[in-house]
């Protein structure tokens, strides 16, 4: 397992606010994410992955679902 980050770092990872990272959470249109009892965290690697999926070479390639 690689270094799990709280909501705060990976949405500035991100850079988006911690709320949009939770709408994307809501809607599983975010990175992975993990519970540890009532804390969300997420992998770093996931993370990592969830940028490469999205990256486009135009406005009209296809949105990939995480």
């Amino acid at each position: 397992m690689s270094e799990l980050q709280d909501p705060e770092t990976t949405a500035r990872t991100l850079g988006i606010s911690k709320q949009q990272l939770a709408v994307l959470r809501l809607r599983g249109a975010g990175p992975r994410f993990l519970r540890v009892g009532r804390l969300v965290r997420y992998d770093i690697e996931d993370v990592k992955k969830f940028v490469e999926s999205q990256k486009r070479l135009s406005t009209s390639d296809a949105v990939a679902t995480a």
